[in-house]
């Protein structure tokens, strides 16, 4: 999507395929292991001829995947400023920290991730810090920049990389208080 608005291309497919095999991967063995909501069994049963992927399921598909591009469309026009290289490594970091945090929120459709009813996922926790572990090394070694094609970026640009990552998870759970 950000190719599309801004007619250039910030992610190289070295950077695609690590995002893809790196960010999500773990967090998302971890999320099958998430133990179900406390009140699953309070739930209305799915009618018979309902399919999983429900039209307001797929609306609300929609909406996250709009929030991330957002957040990836406003780091690389910020990080620009910079150069070309911190541009593109500004929004593979954000891609990253986007969905890590993502993967919390994941973890229930209508609990916030700041609940007490969710039960502890060590599993999680664990996958999340090897992934930002794997980011660090990717952004601030020199065989993580000649691998993956990054530059280190200054604390500045980092942490507005992390403010700015924060965004879908800000605006999902504000979602999931309005929808209650």
């Amino acid at each position: 999507p950000i190719s599309i608005i801004t007619g250039m291309t910030p992610l190289s497919p070295v950077h695609i395929l690590i995002l893809n095999l790196v960010s999500e991967t773990g967090p998302s063995i971890a999320l099958g292991l998430e133990k179900p909501d406390r009140d699953i069994m309070k739930a209305k049963p799915r009618k018979k001829n309902e399919r999983l992927l429900t039209r307001k399921r797929w609306m609300r598909i929609i909406f996250e995947s709009v929030v991330l591009a957002i957040a990836g469309i406003a780091v690389y026009f910020i990080a620009s400023r910079y150069n070309e290289g911190s541009a593109t490594t500004a929004v593979l970091v954000t891609a990253f920290l986007s969905r890590l945090w993502h993967a919390f929120n994941s973890r229930s459709e209508n609990l916030s991730v700041f609940s007490s009813k969710l039960e502890n996922n060590k599993s999680l926790y664990y996958t999340v810090f090897g992934t930002l572990a794997i980011l660090g090394l990717s952004v601030y070694t020199s065989f993580g920049n000649a691998i993956i094609k990054t530059v280190p970026l200054s604390l500045e640009l980092l942490m507005i990389c992390t403010a700015i990552s924060l965004f879908p998870l800000i605006i999902m759970e504000v979602y999931k208080l309005i929808r209650e």
